[in-house]
């Protein structure tokens, strides 16, 4: 949904990075966190939150430790906050219905999805917990899990951070 608001802004040179990051060259614009709460092997409660940077100046995003930018920052132009919710929410639900609505809409969005991830074939570290692995990252699977080649073995990747090599 973020994606066509981006294209619709004329700003280029973005891209998803997986699983749920949208980035601006090297700077992120929009994540999305989403936690999970177990109950005996069952999923209990789902808990997700999205982070769009919007009206947000440099000095604003200076406090972070991750480069990140702006709709502001790229366009110069401040925007409306309800506006922007109204278009992302229009957007949103447009996406929701494909999914839900449409025979293969799993495939749709995950076409649109992997045209926009800069991850396969590129040297990564992956980054879970205590434990970095470099590798390459050879596929997104059906689930959005990545396989990612390393030294000793291929690794099925389901959660942690992806930093690419340049």
């Amino acid at each position: 949904a973020l994606i066509d608001i981006i294209e619709k802004k004329s700003i280029s040179n973005y891209w998803i990075k997986w699983p749920n990051d949208i980035l601006i060259r090297k700077s992120k614009i929009a994540g999305i966190l989403a936690e999970i709460i177990w109950q005996s092997s069952k999923i209990e409660k789902i808990i997700i939150g999205i982070g769009i940077n919007v009206n947000c100046t440099f000095e604003d995003l200076s406090v972070l430790k991750n480069k990140a930018t702006s709709f502001y920052i790229q366009i110069g132009v401040k925007s409306d906050l309800n506006n922007f919710f109204n278009k992302y929410k229009n957007e949103l639900s447009k996406w929701l219905s494909i999914l839900l609505y449409e025979k293969n809409g799993i495939k749709v969005i995950r076409k649109k999805w992997l045209n926009h991830s800069k991850i396969i074939d590129k040297e990564v570290e992956w980054n879970n917990q205590n434990r970095k692995v470099l590798g390459k990252i050879l596929k997104i699977e059906e689930d959005g899990t990545i396989i990612l080649r390393t030294k000793e073995r291929d690794e099925k990747i389901i959660s942690g951070e992806i930093k690419l090599i340049e």
